[in-house]
């Protein structure tokens, strides 16, 4: 929303320009909609955990079971073994006992390993899973937002315009079809640069609608849809390993 400005300086007579309605600022949406994302992603978050716990459980049951067996296997063995070794020799019975039940613990563990390694990647396709259902309800978000309110880029022009200091000259690009109300409101857009003489606004096909790319001598700001859609995927990824 913008606040109330004070003209740089004498302007050329124009049409008066309407003011902006005072709907919900692009902070407010930015915000609604990445807390939208966060419930989301929690709701998913909890259905993995349960996932995750289920697999777990059933990982270490198998593990137990396994090694249960191969624990008393291997005590059936060197029973065995022990009787033959009467007949063969001891001690080689024995030997070849503690080999066998070596062996079956060893493979019981093996399956223990790889439960456990099948449960991380589950956890790991399932977390990529979330943070793709997530960015793309943040994409439906915006693209609805974008769809029904023109003034959007207005908003997000002006706060990209915020982050201006002392130009004298400054280029703003913006889809075709948000230009024809950015040069609407030029004047009002001016006066939000301090010591700002010129403002080209220019049509770029390749800025989306509703975003806006800003460029000075000195750099340039990337306001543009994507870039936002880039931050709501690194603040969903911080939620995601919060």
């Amino acid at each position: 929303m913008f606040l109330p400005i004070s003209p740089a300086g004498p302007l050329t007579e124009e049409p008066p320009t309407p003011p902006l309605e005072p709907e919900e600022t692009v902070e407010a949406q930015a915000e609604r909609v990445l807390e939208e994302t966060r419930q989301a992603v929690q709701e998913l978050m909890i259905q993995a955990r349960e996932q995750a716990n289920a697999i777990i459980a059933e990982a270490r049951q198998s593990a137990a079971a396994v090694v249960a067996a191969a624990e008393q296997e291997g005590e059936a063995i060197r029973r065995r073994h022990a009787e033959e070794g009467y007949q063969f020799g001891v001690a080689q019975g024995l030997e070849a006992a503690r080999q066998e039940a070596e062996a079956i613990v060893a493979e019981a563990w093996r399956e223990a390993e790889a439960a456990r390694q099948a449960k991380a990647a589950y956890i790991d396709n399932t977390e990529s899973e979330m943070v793709e259902l997530a960015i793309t309800i943040a994409e439906k978000i915006l693209a609805h937002e974008i769809a029904n309110r023109q003034d959007v880029v207005v908003h997000i022009a002006a706060n990209a315009l915020k982050k201006v200091r002392d130009m004298s000259a400054v280029i703003l690009k913006v889809n075709p079809q948000d230009y024809p109300l950015i040069q609407s409101i030029k004047p009002e857009l001016m006066a939000m640069v301090r010591g700002l003489r010129t403002l080209a606004v220019e049509q770029d096909e390749t800025v989306s609608p509703g975003g806006c790319v800003i460029e000075t001598n000195h750099g340039y700001v990337d306001a543009r849809i994507d870039a936002q859609l880039e931050e709501v995927r690194r603040v969903i990824r911080e939620v995601m390993h919060g």
